[in-house]
């Protein structure tokens, strides 16, 4: 597989804490991603959710999205998976959706610039179907940044520590989270023996998704309001 020319992103304690705080409050947009009249559809929803890991790389979702597109019957989806320009995104699903991943991805979901592009959005797609997609921005980029630090702690175990990254921070954030990312494990390699299944089939495990991930957003989404600071602060590679 290429490598990306983009580095892996992780939390910071307050970039986490505010990044919680967003998708805690996004909650009922996320489902409304899958289900209800601002749904988004399994293609573009999982195009949306490789592109923007395309830029954040983080192993545990390129696994399960791989997996969601492949029995979306997404065809393309391997390149979006290593994609290195927003044309090579579009060219596999060609919609405003794609776009705003990419731009939300290498922005890191805030900005002027971000700010200006969700307009566009809005003014493409509506308000409420642009809230669906920026709640399925939010969903994967809290995975991802998820996932790498768990791996960085697990880097560092090994000798290879992330700079400007707290070991601390890193040792309570894999508590909290290792069970959570032991089930993606194992619910990405159940998915790995499914044929391609019905639209509703992939719309049930995004839904599901949501409703595990929820038990522990929320009660960090929650301290979040008495900690959070104003922006994301991220670290990479």
């Amino acid at each position: 597989m290429l490598e990306s020319p983009y580095k892996k992103k992780i939390w910071t304690f307050s970039g986490m804490l505010y990044d919680h705080k967003k998708l805690f409050n996004m909650i009922p947009d996320l489902l409304g991603a899958y289900v209800g009249e601002n749904s988004i559809g399994p293609q573009v929803t999982e195009s949306i959710m490789l592109t923007l890991n395309s830029v954040n790389k983080c192993f545990y979702c390129d696994g399960l999205h791989g997996e969601l597109a492949r029995l979306s019957g997404l065809n393309g989806y391997q390149i979006l998976r290593v994609a290195k320009s927003e044309q090579e995104c579009l060219n596999v699903m060609d919609h405003p959706a794609v776009s705003f991943a990419r731009f939300f991805a290498l922005n890191d979901g805030f900005g002027k610039a971000f700010d200006i592009e969700y307009t566009n959005l809005i003014k493409s797609e509506g308000e409420s179907k642009s809230k669906s997609i920026l709640a399925l921005c939010l969903f994967l980029h809290w995975r991802s940044l998820g996932g790498n630090t768990i791996n960085a702690l697990i880097n560092r175990l090994f000798g290879k520590p992330k700079e400007n990254s707290s070991y601390f921070f890193e040792t309570l954030f894999f508590v909290y989270y290792i069970i959570l990312f032991l089930i993606i494990i194992v619910f990405t390699s159940f998915l790995r023996i499914l044929p391609k299944v019905p639209k509703f089939i992939n719309l049930l495990f995004g839904v599901t998704l949501t409703f595990v991930a929820s038990i522990w957003i929320i009660p960090i989404g929650i301290i979040s309001y008495l900690f959070s600071s104003k922006h994301s602060i991220l670290s990479a590679d």
